[in-house]
C-alpha cells in the first residue's frame, strides 16, 4: 500500500508551468533537468530534492520561494496531515 503524501508537488508544478505557457522541454533545458525526470515530477512519480526544486524554479524563470508558495497553496491542509501521522523513527 502506498503511503499517503503530505505535500503534492506535481499539480502545482504542472499548473505553474502551463500558466506560464512554457513547455517541459524549455523548463528542462534551462534548468538542466532531464525532460523525462521533469515529466515524472509532474506525474507525481518522483519527489524532488531541494536542489532539484531550485533547478525547476530556475527552469521556470521564477524564484524558488514562488514555486514553494504555489505548492503550499495547493496543499493548505498539510498541518492536519502532519498532526494525524504516526511518528517515524
Amino acid at each position: 500500500m502506498k503511503e499517503d503524501k503530505i505535500i503534492y508537488i506535481a499539480a502545482a508544478l504542472k499548473r505553474v508551468r502551463k500558466q506560464m505557457g512554457i513547455t517541459q522541454e524549455s523548463v528542462a533545458g534551462k534548468g538542466r533537468i532531464n525532460r523525462g525526470y521533469l515529466s515524472d515530477l509532474e506525474g507525481d512519480k518522483n519527489n524532488p530534492t531541494i536542489d532539484m526544486m531550485f533547478q525547476v524554479a530556475y527552469g521556470l524563470g521564477i524564484e524558488p520561494y514562488e514555486l514553494v508558495r504555489q505548492i503550499q497553496e495547493d496543499n493548505a491542509d498539510y498541518p492536519s496531515k502532519i498532526d494525524n501521522m504516526e511518528p517515524k523513527e
